[in-house]
């Protein structure tokens, strides 16, 4: 059965619509094949076809009988009165030669809005040692104040392109996007005051070539079109051209360390800044700015200050910038009003002795600037930074809230700050010759431009590590102990697999299961991977599953008492804890709700149920601190905890009563 033409067509290829006719004798599933192929010059083979039907629903089409079958109803449609007759498409693409097999990534009609995508990121950190939180907050503070049709153009140039089946092409030359929108941000929006000016045709038309340039050749030119309209129309706004500015710097610094802010001299980009070799007077604790960031970097030409010691706040006048002014001024022989403030005769003699220091000194630490590498801590910054952002898009409600890590879909990252803030504490103890394998690693990785095939080995590397550290370090295995060499060696060789797989190079490859050698056969990573395990049972399990495995009772000094020694107060944590919240669930002054998220840790509510012990058990008066658990809390709990289990043992072993005949 065959269909006379012409037949009217109209189809939709990613963002792309056209429209033509098929004439008599081209009327077939075959010849609309060859007529997109010959349209889009795809690199597949063909393409999938839906319609949607009378019905309203989409039905695909994949042979002769089915394409007749769609020409009948939009012409019945005509006939109906309706906007028939033109036969409406939707074409994916698709090539069974070259498509991998499914690793669960998102689906067209799946993907999150941005709300979705953004809704369970954090939104500022609450832990001191977390500065992701100043990171984040910012971008999604900076994403929320975009327009929404700014958004939605972006969001809807991405869909086309992974509708179209280009993405593959996209991430192929992602990087170099990146480092064009890096190179542009540096010029024009690497200081907080370009932000607010608008940015003229001069600057923007010179970025949409580079951008045109590279994705030319693997996208699709009215994809590519669709894009550079959504970068224009957000490079207009505040907000778009604020979140340029803190990702540029924050990655700046995740990759290179405070030294790229004092390798620019953004203090020379400010406004009033005349040439000076040190900043102008008055500056004390507390300030901050480009004029404190040039400070800090005439302090450490001088020696006076490291980079490690400005690490999180760079720019910022705080106690180390102040120690080491009041070092130069005791050097100095100066008598300043407020001892390390920087005032104007502090500001001469630094003039004098940045005057003097010898040139090749300074081109020492000019050198020493511009080779910075991934630094360990870095890295660890930056994967706990952008880790909403990898390996895939989350279930909306969920994520990352209050710093834990929530469930993922298409095989996100699985960690969060706290983790890797306990990875990094464990990475301090470790040898030099591991840290350095583990940054020769990344920077490989880094180096060759391999981090997206990193990214995208995710999903099946953390899988291989978790049965790894499940079936060596489990709940009764000793951390202290080495690992056995051939179940490394199997774990090397399965990962081998993956990271192949995902197109590492093979020098990549071989220095991260380097790194992953030397670091397993470091007792601190063993230790914290053994912890990561117990967090997750006990996350799995509840506070009462991780109760019940009793650890308190592996503990070297455990000598088989009811209630664990005293003393414990608010801030205590450990097995003993664990004990003592045990005990007193078990009569009644805690219920393991309290637990939930800190078992093993004494906060409020452990000391809430103290409290409520030595209250009814008429203690107040005999403690030194209602809350805290003292040697006569220990002996009054332990008591209730045996008369209850008396009193429960007798229960049990009473013959049961007959029972009470009844009359009628």
């Amino acid at each position: 059965m065959g269909v006379n033409g012409p037949v009217p067509v109209k189809v939709k290829y990613g963002g792309d619509v056209r429209r033509f006719r098929l004439n008599a004798g081209q009327c077939s599933y075959e010849e609309l094949q060859k007529r997109l192929v010959e349209l889009y010059k795809p690199s597949f083979k063909e393409f999938v076809i839906q319609y949607k039907d009378d019905e309203g629903d989409m039905v695909r089409v994949t042979s002769e009988d089915e394409f007749v079958e769609a020409v009948i109803v939009s012409k019945a449609e005509l006939q109906q009165g309706k906007d028939g007759g033109l036969l409406t498409l939707v074409a994916l693409a698709v090539d069974e030669g070259k498509k991998r097999p499914s690793r669960g990534g998102p689906k067209p009609s799946g993907m999150p809005s941005f709300a979705e995508f953004f809704s369970g990121m954090p939104q500022g950190s609450f832990m001191h040692f977390f500065p992701g939180g100043r990171f984040i907050n910012p971008i999604v503070k900076s994403i929320h104040a975009i327009p929404e049709p700014v958004k939605n153009g972006f969001k809807d140039a991405g869909i086309h392109i992974f509708e179209s089946g280009q993405m593959e092409n996209f991430m192929a030359i992602a990087p170099n996007i990146l480092e064009i929108m890096r190179g542009f941000t540096a010029e024009n929006l690497s200081v907080e005051s370009q932000i607010e000016h608008d940015l003229d045709s001069a600057k923007v038309d010179p970025l949409i070539e580079n951008l045109r340039a590279a994705m030319q050749d693997g996208i699709a030119e009215p994809n590519v079109n669709e894009v550079l309209d959504a970068v224009r129309a957000g490079l207009k706004e505040q907000a778009a051209r604020r979140l340029l500015f803190v990702a540029y710097r924050r990655f700046q610094w995740a990759t290179e360390g405070e030294a790229f802010r004092m390798r620019e001299k953004q203090w020379e980009k400010e406004e009033g800044f005349e040439g000076e070799i040190v900043p102008k007077a008055p500056l004390k604790r507390g300030d901050e700015g480009p004029k404190v960031l040039h400070l800090q970097s005439c302090l450490i030409k001088l020696g006076k200050m490291k980079y490690e010691n400005i690490r999180w706040r760079a720019g910022f006048f705080g106690p180390r910038t102040m120690a080491a002014i009041k070092d130069l001024q005791e050097e100095q022989n100066l008598k300043p009003e407020v001892a390390g403030s920087y005032d104007e005769n502090t500001a001469a003699a630094l003039k004098t002795l940045v005057e003097n220091m010898p040139a090749e000194a300074e081109q020492s630490k000019e050198t020493e600037e511009s080779s910075v590498e991934f630094d360990l801590s870095n890295i660890f910054w930056l994967m706990s930074s952008f880790s909403p952002f990898l390996g895939g898009f989350r279930r909306p409600g969920y994520g990352v809230q209050q710093g834990r890590p929530g469930p993922w879909m298409a095989g996100g990252m699985p960690f969060g700050p706290h983790m890797m803030h306990r990875f990094q504490k464990a990475m301090e103890s470790v040898s030099d010759d591991t840290r350095t394998a583990i940054e020769e690693a990344a920077n490989s990785v880094w180096v060759n431009g391999q981090m997206q095939a990193a990214f995208t080995a995710g999903p099946q590397v953390f899988p291989l590590m978790k049965k790894f550290v499940r079936d060596t370090l489990g709940a009764n295995a000793n951390a202290e102990e080495d690992i056995a060499a051939e179940r490394i060696d199997s774990f090397k060789q399965d990962l081998k697999v993956e990271l192949d797989q995902a197109g590492l190079s093979e020098d990549s490859v071989q220095k991260i299961l380097t790194a992953v050698e030397k670091a397993l056969g470091e007792v601190s990573v063993r230790k914290h991977l053994h912890e990561m395990l117990k967090r997750r049972m006990a996350r799995r399990m509840g506070p009462m599953g991780v109760l019940k495995e009793k650890p308190w009772e592996k503990d070297e000094n455990f000598e088989g008492e009811t209630t664990p020694k005293a003393p414990l107060e608010k801030g205590s944590s450990g097995n003993k804890v664990m004990h003592l919240q045990a005990m007193l669930v078990e009569v009644g002054k805690m219920v393991p709700a309290n637990m939930r998220y800190r078992v093993g840790f004494y906060g409020k509510y452990t000391e809430a149920g103290v409290k409520r012990l030595q209250e009814e058990c008429g203690l107040a008066d005999s403690v030194q601190s209602l809350g805290s658990y003292d040697a006569v809390t220990a002996a009054t709990l332990a008591s209730l905890v045996e008369a209850k289990r008396e009193g429960e043992a007798a229960k049990a072993a009473a013959p049961e009563a007959p029972a009470t005949p009844q009359t009628a």
